[in-house]
Order: structure tokens, then C-alpha cells, then sequence
């Protein structure tokens, strides 16, 4: 997670889909509500955002999970596949040493960056 540190004037939520087992489909995760980055299976990104609370979901039948983020930390989450529905994934919390394993097996790794308002969508 150190390769993966922020800013000093912003902070970064990496998203990690790495559940062993969900091997299939397309996660779509929101960032208060609007898109990011859809997702296959064992995949990453990071997103920079300005500080403060942010809250991640991947739509209506999904667990939320709310954010704090400071200027120049890195906080990571993980979208585990609901076993009770189809396409539905709750939005979980990660540690530093549980985020870094799960990590170890992806290769699929993007970053964006939603500090400021750009024109004509978000700057890659």
C-alpha cells in the first residue's frame, strides 16, 4: 500500500474486487452516487479524492460502506459478492495487511482522479 500513497493535498480509496469464488460478472461501484469504474473479477483502482467522508456503494441492493478520508492517507475497500442476491456486493472496510494480500493476486489496476470537477467527466 506505500506504492500506492496519495497526494499530500488529497486522499485515495483503492477498491479491490478480490473474493475468491467471484469469478464472474461486472461490479459497478459509485462514489456518492455516481460511477467510477466497473470492475471484473480480481481487479483494482484507486481513486484520489478530496478529504473528508466519502460514501462507496455498487447500487440499490448493496451494502454502503462510509468513508473517512484524510489528506495524505490511503483507505481501501473491498466489494464481496452478496450470496443472497445475484449482482449485489456490500462495500467492506479493509485493513492495511488484509488490503496488501489481497492485492498480491491482481493485476488489473487503474487510477483516477476526483479531487476537482473536470470538464467533460472525470480526469484519468
Amino acid at each position: 500500500m506505500r506504492r500506492l500513497a496519495s497526494r499530500t493535498d488529497s486522499g485515495r480509496i483503492v477498491v479491490v474486487r478480490g473474493q475468491w469464488g467471484d469469478l464472474r460478472g461486472v461490479a459497478e461501484p459509485l462514489l456518492g452516487g455516481e460511477p467510477l469504474q466497473q470492475m471484473i473479477p480480481y481487479s483494482a483502482f484507486a481513486v484520489d479524492v478530496p478529504a473528508g467522508r466519502h460514501q462507496l456503494s455498487t447500487g440499490t441492493d448493496s451494502t454502503a460502506a462510509t468513508v473517512d478520508v484524510a489528506a495524505g492517507s490511503v483507505v481501501a475497500v473491498e466489494l464481496r459478492r452478496r450470496l443472497d442476491t445475484r449482482d449485489a456486493y456490500d462495500v467492506v472496510p479493509l485493513g492495511r495487511q488484509e488490503a496488501q494480500t489481497l492485492m498480491q493476486g491482481i493485476r488489473v489496476l487503474g487510477l483516477f482522479d476526483r479531487t476537482a470537477p473536470a470538464a467533460g467527466g472525470p480526469r484519468l
